[in-house]
């Protein structure tokens, strides 16, 4: 049973195990998440008091693990180095080409250079530009998708490099997203996109938003986890 608890600004969200071997409760944290497991006999409040009770500790482990994870994901953009697309690390060839291109090709993302020599800055803006390029077409076969469910019609579709946000919501219906969104799964994708459409029905984070959305994705609370834990590698 998956369960969660507010701490300060942050949610801890946790997994209630119960077992008829336990005589003790136990609370274990690891990079896959927070495990609670409790006698047979114990109640998912008992759960909750432990969790309340080691919010603190929890709280710094997860940062760690964060860190830790952030740490290894950077992208440096050197060559055979990984970089993120759709959930998925492609490593980077460099081949010499008279036309300059990205694409992908197999486990490699190949940048297509002219000059024999290249710099890091390069092909960070290549790879930016081909995102851009490649997230118009990929969000706007999402957003047709979930709009058609909700009912609803945004005004225009704009993809941006947004500091601080995955995406927003006009006032006049304009719905923009995050090109470095591009780098996250498809799932991930389709959390933020479902999350601005809703916002074209319900513009506050209320209740009836939440349960909106999770009428149509009951399982947001996964998606939303990834973007906290991987956002800054990606961003």
């Amino acid at each position: 049973m998956t369960s969660k608890f507010n701490y300060g600004n942050s949610v801890i969200v946790y997994e209630v195990v119960k077992s008829k071997r336990s005589k003790t409760s136990q609370i274990t944290v690891d990079t896959s998440g927070v495990t609670v497991r409790i006698p047979q006999t114990k109640t998912a409040e008992h759960a909750r008091k432990i969790v309340k009770a080691k919010a603190q500790w929890i709280f710094k482990k997860q940062l760690y693990y964060k860190e830790q994870k952030q740490e290894k994901s950077k992208i440096t953009f050197a060559k055979n180095s990984g970089i993120p697309f759709r959930g998925k690390i492609y490593f980077i060839k460099i081949v010499p080409n008279s036309q300059e291109k990205v694409k992908v090709s197999g486990k490699f993302m190949e940048f297509h250079i002219k000059q024999k020599r290249h710099t890091i800055k390069q092909i960070s803006q290549m790879y930016q530009k081909w995102l851009e390029v490649r997230a118009e077409k990929i969000f706007s076969r999402t957003i047709k998708k979930f709009a058609q469910k909700l009912n609803v019609k945004p005004r225009a579709i704009a993809v941006k490099q947004l500091k601080g946000r995955w995406g927003s919501t006009t006032e006049q219906g304009q719905i923009n997203l995050n090109s470095n969104l591009l780098k996250a799964p498809q799932s991930v994708i389709n959390y933020v996109v479902l999350h601005e459409l809703c916002h074209l029905k319900i513009k506050e984070h209320s209740d009836r938003f939440w349960n909106l959305l999770s009428k149509h994705m009951p399982n947001y609370e996964k998606q939303l986890k990834w973007l906290e834990i991987n956002g800054i590698t990606i961003s």
